[in-house]
């Protein structure tokens, strides 16, 4: 199932709209180029940053998110996070951003090397890497963020 502007204009409840946005994320948009994405509320794009963050950091951390295609919107996450009043994981993203930047990477370069670059390659940041991972974990597997996600979604649903 796709996701829709008009249904997501018939769900009321924050909860049930995350969930939507969830199930059928991925059948709706692999690509977050597409026009369908770009076309959707800023609101549901966030739900879907946040989305894919937790999914891509949940599955193996820091690393794995940064090389993989979720990881070219970490300025979008970060905003998404910004929005929904998490503030303390973002200003942890952004840290990590300047961190990557202190060296002249991003996750496009990581991702995108011919050379297949990873974080290893990178040893005088590695240690703060490892520190922000730990950092970000505890917010991460604690899931209050989506307190705050689902308070921000049921706003804007009531607009």
């Amino acid at each position: 199932m796709k996701i829709e502007k008009t249904d997501i204009a018939k769900i009321k409840d924050a909860e049930e709209l995350i969930e939507y946005v969830a199930i059928n994320r991925y059948d709706s948009f692999e690509n977050l180029e597409s026009d369908e994405f770009q076309q959707l509320p800023e609101w549901i794009k966030d739900i879907v940053f946040i989305l894919d963050f937790e999914t891509e950091y949940e599955m193996q951390g820091l690393p794995t998110y940064l090389v993989n295609s979720t990881g070219h919107y970490l300025p979008e996450t970060i905003q998404s996070f910004k929005r929904t009043d998490n503030n303390d994981i973002a200003d942890i993203l952004v840290e990590l951003q300047d961190t990557l930047a202190s060296v002249d990477l991003s996750p496009d370069i990581l991702r995108n090397s011919e050379d297949d670059l990873n974080l290893e390659d990178y040893p005088e940041i590695g240690e703060k890497v490892d520190e922000i991972d730990d950092r970000l974990r505890e917010f991460i597997e604690e899931k209050e963020f989506w307190n705050k996600v689902t308070e921000y979604v049921q706003r804007k649903i009531n607009q």
